[in-house]
């Protein structure tokens, strides 16, 4: 039987733009997207109703299939595209946090891909920042812990955890499940900003927006257990990384279409 995200309690954002029932073409109603067309809405699937939207249609993210190991993905332009939830993420001041996601930058410089707070306040903003030479779970105003160059050839996964306290000491971040070493943490204590989740930039922080794919995104409100962790890693790698059968491959084909890029 199949993993399911939700089987870890505390799930509240789950984005999967490899799912195609999830993608509308309206921030309300709407039809499901086809292929190369605008994003508007991802309806979230964790179940408590923190979609991400984007009312502005030239900024939309494009739907594009068969990207990676046969599935979907977001392509944001790096110009102006992103989407911002419809609600608060529920995770302010000094939260403990568990972040996943998978992603593929086309260009070197430049990049932000999620976060949340504000980033124009000292610690008050939480999320994944490249300015084409640090690339960083960053805090605003503070010191970060890096992240070995993304890359532009592939797709990876990253999941960033954090429990109450300062962040030298409770934030750990790992790249396609192996620990990132890290260095110049800050010692100071977060206060972010309760504000909603937005992917395809840091917050409420346009310039070095994403030029690139985001494939599914996962937030858990506490710092998982290490077994916990490996579970939700594991589900993406199999998902996002390990080769279909062959059966399955030719049915994803036939299902959807050829590549685009």
């Amino acid at each position: 039987m199949a993993f399911d995200p939700l089987s870890i309690s505390g799930c509240i954002t789950w984005l999967d733009m490899a799912d195609a029932s999830t993608l509308y073409d309206a921030t309300t109603g709407g039809s499901l997207v086809a292929a190369d067309a605008a994003i508007a809405r991802i309806d979230d699937k964790s179940g408590t109703g923190r979609h991400v939207t984007q009312s502005t249609g030239s900024y939309r993210p494009i739907r594009k299939l068969a990207q990676q190991n046969g599935l979907a993905t977001a392509k944001f332009d790096g110009v102006d595209d992103a989407m911002s939830g419809v609600l608060n993420l529920g995770r302010s001041g000094n939260p403990a946090f568990s972040v996943f996601w998978v992603c593929k930058k086309l260009v070197a410089a430049g990049g932000c891909v999620l976060g949340w707070g504000n980033v124009f306040v000292a610690l008050a903003s939480s999320g994944i920042y490249d300015d084409g030479s640090t690339i960083a779970w960053a805090y605003a105003g503070s010191n970060q812990y890096y992240i070995s160059a993304i890359g532009t050839a592939s797709f990876h996964q990253f999941s960033s955890l954090k429990s109450a306290g300062q962040i030298s000491t409770t934030a750990t971040v790992r790249k396609d499940g192996v620990s990132v070493a890290t260095s110049g943490h800050s010692t100071n204590t977060p206060n972010i900003t309760d504000t909603p989740f937005v992917i395809g930039r840091w917050a409420n922080y346009p310039p070095n927006s994403l030029n690139g794919h985001i494939g599914e995104v996962l937030v858990y409100d506490t710092k998982l257990s290490d077994a916990d962790r490996d579970s939700v890693e594991s589900y993406l790698n199999t998902k996002w990384f390990v080769e279909p059968s062959l059966g399955s491959s030719r049915r994803r084909r036939s299902q959807s279409g050829s590549q685009a890029l």
